[in-house]
């Protein structure tokens, strides 16, 4: 998984988008947006856009970045 691929959560419907690979402590994670579903872009009225994170093992590649 890398910066710009397209991932879904197991057991979720949304697709998002990986922004960053971050490491804090030793712990490597990515950060995403949501691009479809309840906490996607489009219905994220906050500003800046809500980031969200998590474990490698929960996201599954959909489409990888060039």
């Amino acid at each position: 998984m890398k910066v710009g691929d397209l991932v879904k959560r197991q057991g979720h419907a949304g697709i998002a988008l990986v922004l960053e690979i971050k490491n804090s402590n030793g712990y490597v994670y990515p950060e995403f947006i949501w691009l479809t579903g309840p906490s996607s872009i489009v219905m994220a009225w906050e500003k800046p856009i809500p980031r969200f994170s998590c474990s490698f093992s929960l996201l599954e590649v959909i489409c990888e970045s060039r």
